[in-house]
């Protein structure tokens, strides 16, 4: 019992793998939405202010995506500009998800920190949709 319990005390920093320096990440933030066929930004970057202060980078968690009634596909990125649509680097392929179907990837470290810290969390949905999402991360 005493090790399930160690076990799940120290489960955020295990499951969640390591960021910048190879320091522990604990995601504490959601990002919730909902979108058809459209690129959104879902996690905007934290840029120096005032520099030279270093900006904030992005670890990926995991996430819930749901679809609707339609097929829809569904992409992560990182990037700058209001789409992520400048220095884009992939981090999820594109996923085809069913009508009405979903999926859940919580509890892993699917990307490396985005090493621009001016680069946000973006969302591309391609389909009918519409497509649900929860993505956890952190940023520091």
């Amino acid at each position: 019992m005493k090790k399930l319990l160690a076990l799940l005390l120290l489960w955020p920093t295990l499951a969640l793998g390591q960021g910048a320096g190879g320091q522990p990440v604990t995601c504490n933030k959601t990002a919730q939405g909902s979108s058809g066929a459209a690129t959104t930004l879902i996690v905007p970057a934290v840029t120096p202010n005032p520099p030279p202060s270093p900006g904030q980078t992005i670890a990926i968690c995991g996430w819930d995506i749901t679809t609707g009634a339609a097929a829809a596909t569904y992409q992560l990125v990182y990037g700058t500009g209001a789409t992520c649509g400048t220095g884009t680097v992939i981090i999820t392929s594109a996923h085809n998800l069913g009508a009405t179907s979903g999926v859940s990837s919580t509890g892993r470290n699917y990307s490396t920190p985005s090493t621009n810290p001016a680069q946000g969390l973006c969302m591309i949905v391609t389909g009918t949709g519409p497509v649900q999402w929860t993505v956890y991360y952190a940023q520091f």
